[in-house]
């Protein structure tokens, strides 16, 4: 994902490992100048249909748009990579209420 973001001059960073907060949950990538946040969803671990929605309800309460991208979508790489950069280029929120650790 982060050779997408440098090959389109995408404005998202890591923030998987805990950079930042948004109230208890670290979000996988973020540009917190555009208010948004990519989450990557491994099968593994996000094995709970409703969760990419609950993350979504609670990152727009803190002023954040949420792009959700699950490993099995990586299987088709232009349609992932013209989500992302759909995503990215989109209209956004304004309103960052961000905790930086």
């Amino acid at each position: 994902m982060l050779g997408i973001f440098a090959y389109y001059k995408l404005p998202f960073e890591y923030t998987g490992n805990g950079r930042y907060y948004i109230g208890n949950k670290i979000p996988d990538f973020m540009s917190t100048k555009e208010n948004k946040i990519i989450e990557y969803f491994g099968s593994y671990w996000h094995k709970n249909p409703d969760e990419g929605a609950d993350r979504q309800i609670f990152f727009k309460s803190a002023g954040f748009n949420t792009l959700i991208i699950y490993d099995w979508e990586m299987k088709n790489m232009s349609i992932m990579i013209n989500k992302i950069v759909q995503f990215a280029k989109s209209d956004n929120v304004k309103n960052n209420p961000l905790t930086s650790l």
